[in-house]
């Protein structure tokens, strides 16, 4: 009876397929992987620092506990051309004209208010480093009626801020006669509804 016995040769052979399989599995594995992230490029530079600027911040007014100070309520002046209409509000370009209040000097507003007989501020020169914005919060007015107020003899339009000396009108009865910007007075078209207008003093 032969044996079924297989020779070293077959054994041999099936090794080295086993081999030769485990092999392949494990080379195909390793190619699937993904490879390691590579680090991310770096660049260098050398920055001039006489080429560069901070940027500045721009105040946040809602931080400036100055600027949270409550306004008393608005009061405006009267249309005295309303037709017997007693409480019409007097406009100015569309705006109701209101009686500016001085709540102080504070920083961006720190110029100086000029007042009437009353105690009414009528105008304000500006101080440097002063901001429009800052100036209307401080009488409790509007940027938009800042604006028609001085929109005469400034160029608001512009973009160009407030100068040291700057003077801002802030009686709507002198439009046409106080305010100017860095020394100069534009002659700008007035606002539509004008009030009639007051001389200067």
């Amino acid at each position: 009876m032969a044996a079924n016995v297989a020779t070293p040769s077959a054994y041999g052979v099936l090794g080295l397929l086993a081999i030769l399989a485990l092999g392949a599995c494990l080379t195909l594995t390793a190619c699937t992987e993904a490879p390691e992230a590579a680090p991310p490029p770096t660049a260098s530079a050398t920055v001039d620092p006489a080429h560069t600027r901070a940027p500045s911040p721009a105040p946040d007014r809602a931080a400036d506990p100055d600027a949270l100070e409550e306004c008393p309520p608005p009061q405006y002046w009267e249309d005295p051309y309303a037709d017997g209409a007693p409480g019409s509000l007097a406009t100015l370009g569309g705006l109701p004209m209101r009686i500016p209040v001085d709540l102080g000097p504070r920083e961006y507003a720190s110029g100086r208010a000029i007042l009437d007989e009353q105690g009414v501020p009528v105008a304000y020169v500006a101080a440097s480093g002063d901001i429009q914005e800052f100036v209307a919060d401080r009488f409790c007015l509007g940027l938009a009626y800042l604006h028609n107020l001085n929109s005469v003899r400034r160029d608001i339009a512009d973009g160009v801020g407030l100068f040291a000396g700057d003077t801002l009108n802030l009686n709507p009865y002198t439009v046409v006669s106080i305010g100017d910007q860095n020394g100069r007075v534009a002659d700008n078209p007035p606002p539509d509804p004008l009030p009639p207008q007051n001389a200067a003093n």
